[in-house]
Formats: structure tokens, C-alpha cells, sequence
């Protein structure tokens, strides 16, 4: 997904939901959800991401599957 799409996402992380892209639907993600979202908004790779974060590359692709299908979209293009 392209960075400034993510960016927009990024500012509506905190307190309030994360809004669905088509603006209809509030995305309910987990804090850890949260917490991989702000480096891929960075644009970090998934390895950077695990090593950041001290977890298995394959935690943060399931990480990312539920935060993809939450705001359904296939990937991160």
C-alpha cells in the first residue's frame, strides 16, 4: 500500500479506531497491531520489523494478515 496511504491511517492511531478506507467502517486493531503498524508506515520489510520488535519474522506476517484483513486490503502495494 502506498506510503502516504499508510501515513493517513497512521495519524488516526491512538485513542480513537482506525478508519476503514472506504470511511464506512471503524478498524478495531489490537495495541501490538498498533505497534506493527508504525514501522511499516516507515516502510520497514518485515525483517526489520521482527528485529525491532525482538519477535519471528513469522509473528509479524500474522501480525499483518489480521491488520490486512481488518482494513481489507491484500497487501502492503
Amino acid at each position: 500500500m502506498p506510503t502516504s496511504y499508510v501515513k493517513s491511517w497512521g495519524r488516526k492511531i491512538g485513542s480513537e479506531p482506525v478508519q476503514h478506507r472506504k470511511g464506512k467502517a471503524d478498524v478495531d486493531l489490537t495495541e501490538r497491531e498498533r505497534e506493527v503498524l508504525h514501522p511499516l508506515m516507515e516502510g520497514c520489510s518485515n525483517k526489520e520489523m521482527a528485529g525491532r520488535m525482538y519477535v519471528s519474522e513469522s509473528t509479524i506476517k500474522n501480525h499483518l494478515s489480521s491488520i490486512f484483513a481488518k482494513m481489507e486490503v491484500r497487501d502492503r502495494t
